[in-house]
């Protein structure tokens, strides 16, 4: 007759390992980030990481520790010991054979720690209760085992893919010969080539401009292991020194209204050149390689309260009503909208201030151009004498 003692066993040490490895990686955490008390959060996160390793991967693995060491095997406790250490190691090296640059030995600081506080408590719970301790038959090494090699396979293959999907390519770069300034890469763009590969890189070619566009997702950028060459017209390659790259990749968010909606969800911007020029070079402006709105298009109108000035900030409401694309915007300078708003030209909208039911339209110089940010996008209102930066973080975290 075949009960689950093994089953139970396993699975309370388990939830024991999931517990102390949530408390101790939390503390460790905590006293590294000198008390910070949003520190904490990160329990959420090592519980969801633990709890999946133990499901998927730690538990098969003991379990299998079980069933397949013999009864009469000298030092058995030794051999699971092993088992339960061992398999720590094969996900981190088949990572570290897709990608060279994996730190196996820091996710091993982390990793082999809790194996052994799982195998440790497996073994306390058997010494604090014998009856836990079950002799295996031949049925129950089938209906424990052939279950649980099939979820430690499954559980390396998801690995693995998972591994794949999240890897940042590597890119080479080739700039025109002479090129010093700001390059810009559009990325998931439609109607657009995909970029070649050369082995483990995709190859950007990049124009006189100093830009390129390709329908390819952006997945990251491997900074220190890209490469970067200058290329001639006679299509000779010479790699840019290291000196003259000095600053990495950033990545930008945004939506922009043409003939069509044009929607680029990732710019890459880096600097190629000296430090010295680039101490004197202007902020990145990728808005020069993007197409004007089209004249045809219809406006934008904001309506603002009588004498506001100050930050607008544009927040989406699948549910709010608008009339004619005109927007009203509240005492708190905040304006709801259905979709994402593209750009907005002070030369070509129209902004008013609403005095009852009378309009006077807001000059020109005192409405500044669309600002964005990953989940906001802001413009200003005021004389520009009075502009002060937006302060985002300081708004997002009053959200």
């Amino acid at each position: 007759m075949i009960h689950w003692t093994l089953f139970y066993r396993k699975l309370i040490a388990g939830v024991g390992t999931i517990i102390v490895a949530t408390l101790c990686l939390t503390l460790v955490f905590f006293i590294m980030s000198a008390g910070d008390p949003s520190s904490l959060l990160f329990s959420i996160g090592v519980i969801a990481y633990v709890s999946a390793g133990i499901v998927f991967y730690g538990f098969p693995v003991s379990v299998l520790a079980e069933v397949l060491l013999p009864d009469n095997i000298s030092h058995r406790w030794s051999y699971a010991l092993l088992i339960h250490i061992g398999f720590v190691l094969i996900p981190l090296i088949i990572w570290k054979m897709i990608e060279p640059g994996y730190e196996t030995l820091s996710y091993l600081i982390i990793i082999t720690p809790v194996a052994f506080l799982y195998w440790l408590l497996d073994k306390a719970l058997i010494r604090w209760k014998p009856g836990f301790k079950m002799k295996e038959t031949k049925l129950s090494r089938i209906l424990y085992g052939i279950p649980c090699g099939f979820v430690l396979l499954f559980s390396l293959i998801w690995a693995n893919e998972a591994l794949n999907d999240a890897l940042i390519p590597l890119a080479r770069y080739e700039i025109p010969e002479g090129h010093s300034g700001w390059v810009y890469v559009f990325y998931e763009m439609e109607d657009e080539p995909k970029l070649e590969e050369d082995g483990n890189y995709r190859v950007i070619n990049l124009n006189k401009e100093g830009f390129t566009k390709t329908s390819t997702v952006y997945k990251g950028s491997a900074i220190s292991e890209n490469e970067y060459f200058y290329v001639d017209e006679k299509g000779e390659k010479t790699k840019i020194p290291e000196s003259q790259i000095p600053f990495g990749s950033v990545s930008g968010f945004s939506e922009f209204y043409g003939a069509k909606e044009v929607h680029y969800e990732a710019i890459e911007m880096f600097f190629i050149g000296t430090k010295e020029e680039y101490e004197k070079s202007e902020e990145p402006n990728y808005s020069k390689f993007i197409p004007k709105p089209d004249p045809d298009r219809e406006k934008y109108r904001f309506i603002l309260p009588e004498g506001f000035t100050g930050w607008v900030k544009i927040e989406k409401d699948p549910d709010v009503q608008i009339t004619e694309r005109t927007f009203e915007v509240d005492q708190e300078g905040i304006v709801f909208v259905r979709y994402d708003i593209s750009s907005i030209e002070p030369a070509y909208d129209q902004f008013y201030y609403q005095d009852g039911e009378d309009l006077m339209q807001i000059e020109e110089d005192h409405v500044s151009e669309l600002y964005q940010f990953p989940d906001l996008k802001v413009f200003y209102i005021g004389p520009q004498e009075d502009f002060e930066p937006f302060k985002y973080e300081e708004y997002i975290s009053k959200q």
